[in-house]
């Protein structure tokens, strides 16, 4: 049951080009150490993205590039460590189109504009969203969900990779939408929210398909 797309993609810290534009005849780039800042926890798709593309780019450019996990406050921790960087192409944000479009409208205070204090490099991937139940529960559609959740209003629950994360707001979304009432329970860490599904403590959740991934 697909919900949504998301966008996956390259940002760096906003000012960077020009330096790496002007210095291109005294070096060649990457002359060191490159460093992706993925703004969620591992094993997520967007981790992944970072690791396989950070493997390549590797093997491309001959120099190490090393992925490092700085999750929290649905993408802002990372995306600050970024915005606040050095402006010189070495580290790099590797995140989704959520925690740079959508985060500004949900928190009143920023620590950085995540249009002027970035500069976007590429698009990655574009992934689907799926809901995705515990088998044992009685809905093998979107429709059946949907009437069980209205039969038992308040008595199902929903897990997310966090308060303001897409995933989050695609439950509120399907809330609204369907005029059904189930309990959202955020989880940090993309690894429990999916083994707690799997154990059945959640009867459903939204989880991104890499179609590279299959």
């Amino acid at each position: 049951m697909f919900l949504a797309m998301r966008l996956v993609g390259f940002t760096i810290a906003f000012g960077c080009l020009t330096p790496l534009v002007t210095s291109a005849a005294a070096e060649q780039f990457p002359a060191k150490l490159v460093k992706f800042v993925v703004p969620q926890t591992p094993g997520g798709a967007t981790d992944v993205f970072a690791r396989k593309i950070g493997q390549m780019l590797s093997e491309r450019w001959g120099q190490p590039v090393i992925v490092e996990n700085r999750a929290g406050a649905g993408g802002v921790v990372g995306s600050d460590v970024v915005a606040k960087s050095s402006p010189d192409g070495y580290t790099l944000l590797v995140t989704y189109a959520g925690s740079q479009a959508i985060n500004p409208s949900l928190y009143p205070k920023m620590p950085f504009d995540s249009i002027k204090d970035f500069q976007t490099v590429a698009t990655l991937a574009v992934t689907p969203f799926i809901l995705i139940v515990h088998p044992n529960l009685p809905a093998k559609d979107l429709a059946e969900f949907i009437a069980l959740a209205k039969a038992k209003p308040g008595a199902l629950t929903y897990a997310s990779s966090g308060n303001g994360s897409v995933n989050h707001l695609l439950g509120e979304m399907l809330k609204a939408d369907s005029g059904i009432n189930t309990l959202h329970v955020p989880y940090r860490v993309w690894l429990r929210q999916l083994r707690m599904s799997s154990a059945g403590r959640s009867t459903r959740r939204s989880a991104v398909s890499p179609p590279s991934c299959k």
